[in-house]
């Protein structure tokens, strides 16, 4: 019965995004995995970087392909967007040595959001004992080639969570 109720939903999300690349995986039972269209995708992959120097207090965060003409800059972060999912995040430890933060994104073909995970720290280079990461959602503002602008939004936490606090 579970995988006919499986079946059924494949069938309708297959519908719902008639026009988009669709990937199906069998990872410990059916799983479906949507994605962007490719031309979308082939413009969001690769390592982009932060301009700062472009950013208003609108919380809107922009980034610009590495071979951008950034103005010399020390300690310039960044984020990764690779195929089948993974991410890296680009950012420098309290002592300057540069670390990538490893971990997943799905993106959100309805809402535009790009949402993000962290792997667990297998070695921790920090000073402190950090044994995770949060993740984040990032709206999606503007994407075109050379241009990316996104709006970091905040992660509700789960109601079990917020009672088990009180």
């Amino acid at each position: 019965m579970n995988a006919i109720w499986m079946q059924i939903l494949l069938l309708f999300l297959l519908s719902a995004c008639a026009g988009r690349r669709v990937t199906v995986r069998n990872v410990g039972g059916l799983s479906v995995e949507l994605q962007m269209s490719s031309k979308t995708s082939d413009i969001l992959y690769g390592k982009w970087l932060n301009s700062y120097e472009e950013q208003k207090d609108d919380g809107i965060l922009i980034y610009r392909p590495t071979n951008f003409p950034f103005p010399e800059s020390r300690n310039r972060t960044g984020v990764e967007f690779l195929k089948e999912g993974k991410f890296n995040e680009y950012s420098f430890l309290p002592d300057d040595r540069p670390f990538a933060y490893e971990g997943e994104w799905i993106y959100g073909v309805e809402t535009q959001t790009l949402e993000i995970a962290f792997h667990k720290l297998e070695a921790n280079p920090l000073p402190v004992t950090v044994k995770s990461r949060k993740g984040y959602v990032f709206l999606i503002d503007k994407l075109e080639n050379g241009l990316l602008r996104l709006k970091k939004l905040p992660i509700l936490e789960k109601e079990s969570e917020n009672a088990n606090k009180n």
